[in-house]
């Protein structure tokens, strides 16, 4: 599989397994997300561009994340 360059929630630049827990954690969590993740923007877990980082975002990382 070759990773591919979308939105990603950690700063290497690459959408990959690598960024399930930050996404997990954006979810859940976004205070904790921004602390932990101070060079992320949390907007970038917005997959679905509806400008909230929600469950409606799941099946488009999941779709990014599988070639």
């Amino acid at each position: 599989r070759r990773p591919r360059v979308v939105h990603v929630l950690l700063s290497d630049g690459v959408l990959n397994e690598a960024d399930i827990d930050s996404f997990v954690l954006a979810l859940i969590d976004p205070a904790a997300f921004s602390a932990l993740q101070s060079c992320c923007s949390i907007s970038k877990g917005d997959m679905n561009t509806d400008t909230y980082v929600d469950g409606g975002d799941v099946p488009q990382f999941t779709d990014a994340l599988v070639p």
